[in-house]
């Protein structure tokens, strides 16, 4: 165990980068939105650098905090005396476990750009014939931002996703607030949490999923944290956590209910209708 916790010196912070690519896009959107003022040879066409600058100089002083913010939790988190689980895997059985999730990530993702293709073509051909001869390049400004976008979400995010996933030490760590799984730091105010086989042939994961933010807004996700070996021991600490993880959302809700239940009782006094209560 003492070695397992001289690991946590060598994790590095998954946030960070994020926070500094958050810093980037938002110089970015700055350089974008002064341009137009800087030089006078875009005309018409200086509206688009400062609305696209303006969008790009936003999402990135958003990435910045929210990133940020995570980059904080996830320091507190290494230093935290909480409960948890600190499991440290074999190179051999994380990196074949990591080769088969790779894998399904890649066919998911040829899938992805096949669609994105088929839309982005239509559009250009409808914008092309559409839009007046004076505004044809719009169409080129609008193909070179959507194939940007995609590939962003397609392929350069995975890729960064997967650099997260091979960095050492492979580790994982479990409390019943935040957890940091294969390279990525997560936390949540509710979860339900199972231990789960065979989603990997011969093995075992603590599977957790909760609502969090993704490219498409806050979704509910599973993500799932490789036990480090079959050994009943292990199984049975997995099986822990999640009693632990799952009592206290239970806890949350029962809380919650006690406050709407006191709500309501105001109400139907301020009704005059307490005696219905």
């Amino acid at each position: 165990m003492v070695d397992e916790k001289k690991q946590l010196q060598n994790i590095k912070n998954p946030e960070k980068p994020m926070a500094f690519l958050g810093g980037a896009v938002a110089v970015i959107g700055a350089l974008l939105f002064i341009t137009p003022y800087v030089t006078m040879q875009f005309g018409a066409y200086g509206f688009y650098f400062k609305y696209f600058g303006g969008i790009f100089f936003v999402i990135g002083l958003f990435m910045v905090y929210y990133y940020g913010k995570k980059s904080k939790d996830f320091n507190r988190l290494l230093t935290s005396e909480e409960e948890k689980i600190l499991w440290v895997y074999d190179d051999g059985r994380y990196e074949s476990y990591v080769a088969h999730i790779q894998k399904e990530g890649v066919q998911g993702n040829k899938q992805k750009l096949i669609i994105l293709l088929i839309v982005t073509v239509a559009m250009l051909v409808m914008m092309f014939f559409v839009l007046p001869k004076n505004e044809k390049l719009m169409v080129y400004l609008f193909a070179i931002g959507m194939f940007g976008i995609s590939s962003t979400f397609i392929y350069i995010l995975p890729l960064l996703e997967m650099r997260r996933i091979n960095n050492k030490p492979y580790c994982t760590i479990v409390t019943t607030d935040e957890a940091f799984s294969m390279g990525t730091y997560h936390r949540w105010k509710e979860c339900k949490a199972k231990v789960k086989e065979g989603l990997v042939p011969g093995m075992t994961v603590l599977a957790f999923t909760y609502e969090g933010m993704t490219a498409n807004g806050k979704m509910t996700r599973e993500w799932h944290a490789l036990l480090p070996s079959e050994d009943q021991d292990r199984v049975e600490e997995a099986r822990q956590m999640a009693v632990l993880i799952n009592r206290k959302r239970k806890r949350k809700d029962k809380d919650g209910q006690r406050e709407r239940s006191f709500l309501d009782r105001l109400i139907l006094k301020a009704l005059n209708r307490d005696h219905e209560n």
